[in-house]
């Protein structure tokens, strides 16, 4: 059997809408990577096109308001390449790499070898609130490892 294209395969038969569909939203998705400055094109992407509204996904609250902030200069272009766009929709996008609100980030003791040298550089010094500070870390953390 000769080798055919995955394209051709694509575009015959039962799966000629989803390959429309898939070339349609490349086609947004570049002229969203040619309006919008770099640093915001790479923190969000077309989500979709509905009843001539683009929709539009970043990947937190921060880009969604800058892209809200030049939203009339993207609709712009988006009228300019693709008329059925008549307005544009911003969403933010929650990451699962966001940590749990409670949660403390996992953490590490020191070694006895460096509490033993802070305590070294504690006794050294003149008194201060640094010494004090130091003085305090060493017996932090030496309750912590006991």
């Amino acid at each position: 059997m000769p080798t055919q294209r995955l394209s051709f395969l694509l575009a015959s038969g039962k799966f000629s809408p989803l390959c429309d569909e898939s070339r349609r939203m490349r086609k947004l998705q570049r002229v969203f990577l040619d309006s919008a400055p770099f640093s915001l094109a790479q923190a969000a992407r077309v989500k979709m096109v509905r009843a001539g509204t683009l929709y539009l996904s970043a990947d937190n609250v921060a880009v969604a308001a800058k892209l809200r902030q030049i939203a009339p200069r993207l609709l712009k272009a988006f009228r300019e390449r693709v008329p059925e766009v008549n307005g544009i929709r911003i969403e933010a996008q929650v990451s699962t790499g966001v940590q749990e609100l409670g949660k403390s980030p996992n953490k590490t003791s020191l070694s006895l070898e460096t509490i033993g040298n802070f305590e070294k550089l504690a006794a050294a010094m003149p008194d201060s609130e640094l010494r004090a500070a130091l003085g305090a870390l060493v017996r932090h953390h030496k309750t912590r490892r006991t």
